[in-house]
């Protein structure tokens, strides 16, 4: 099957019984590039990526740590001075790729959202400002068997965190509402990338209409100061340039292609989880490796994957809160019979 069958095949499956919306799916070889689109949605459209925004983090760090603008093994709190942030155990401290891959220790959610929100889910981030933050912060502990480096907890707070610290390092901002992650990412990932569709904000009115899981329409997300975990906005063509340059097809050099390479380290290998600087690796050892995020909003699921054994990078994005994993186990099998 070649590859327009193939992303038309997946469109036709994930639309079929008006199970989504709308879709665009991408998929970019050595050889070839098809982004197409079903439903409600336009190939072009600009969609909340979610917690795929977290490799955007993942790349800013290593990159701070390449140009010597901070150490991978430097505590978080050294970038936040006056502010109060947890340690664990013995006094050990958070450090910056502790937050990257996820053995912070920190919960999945800062202490306090959910009795704020109480029910209201429509857009749960948006008073998360930076003194919201750092009272929540202020009121968090870390549990005794879940010490800084120790344990693997996906933690959206811990993701968001170190973009809002890592922001306020390199820029010297204050990052309250995300606007200095934005211009970290646009500055250092984007420009150099050519990625002209991927924003934080409304993208002068072009995010695509959202959904729940059920169908009702719902406002977009905003993560507020926590952006560095799900606040970045995108197009699929501009997500397969990013996975291309992963991939070492774009002319990335220096710095940013050093970066890229120390996101790709896998840093920790549990039973059930790898993961680099926010990328999360399948399989174990003694396989070709795939590279892979998932994110999920109230209105919207993505999903970023790049194979360098096979030179693919496959996207997905759906103006439905209803996760897209199916239609990549569908399409990736559709591509390796081919």
């Amino acid at each position: 099957m070649d590859l327009t069958a193939a992303v038309d095949e997946c469109l036709r499956d994930g639309m079929a019984g008006g199970r989504y919306r709308g879709l665009v799916v991408g998929v970019s070889t050595s050889d070839d590039r098809v982004v197409r689109a079903a439903g409600e949605v336009q190939p072009d459209g600009l969609f909340e990526l979610g917690s795929v925004t977290k490799v955007f983090t993942g790349l800013a760090l290593a990159l701070a740590a390449v140009r010597g603008e901070v150490a991978l093994d430097e505590p978080v709190a050294d970038l936040l001075p006056g502010v109060r942030v947890p340690v664990g155990w013995g006094r050990r401290p958070i450090l910056l790729w502790h937050l990257a891959t996820h053995l912070s220790g920190l919960p999945r959610l800062p202490i306090g959202l959910l009795w704020k929100l109480r029910g209201d889910l429509r857009d749960p981030y948006a008073d998360v400002d930076a003194d919201w933050l750092y009272a929540s912060l202020a009121q968090t502990r870390l549990r005794p068997w879940r010490p800084p480096g120790r344990r693997y907890r996906y933690s959206n707070l811990g993701m968001g965190l170190l973009g809002h610290a890592l922001a306020r390092r390199v820029t010297g901002g204050s990052d309250s509402r995300g606007e200095d992650y934005a211009r970290m990412v646009r500055e250092r990932i984007c420009v150099p990338l050519g990625l002209a569709d991927t924003v934080h904000g409304d993208g002068d009115g072009r995010i695509v209409q959202g959904h729940s899981g059920a169908g009702t329409p719902v406002p977009p997300w905003d993560l507020a100061a926590l952006a560095g975990a799900g606040g970045l906005r995108a197009t699929a063509d501009d997500v397969l340039t990013f996975l291309d340059a992963q991939l070492g097809r774009a002319e990335v050099t220096g710095d940013l292609a050093a970066a890229m390479a120390l996101t790709h380290r896998v840093r920790y290998a549990g039973r059930k989880v790898r993961v680099g600087l926010a990328w999360h690796v399948d399989p174990g050892p003694g396989a070709p490796r795939t590279y892979w995020h998932d994110g999920g909003t109230g209105g919207g699921a993505s999903v970023a994957v790049f194979a360098p054994a096979h030179g693919r990078a496959v996207v997905i994005l759906a103006n439905q809160a209803r996760s897209v994993w199916p239609l990549v186990v569908r399409l990736r099998r559709a591509l390796d019979a081919d």
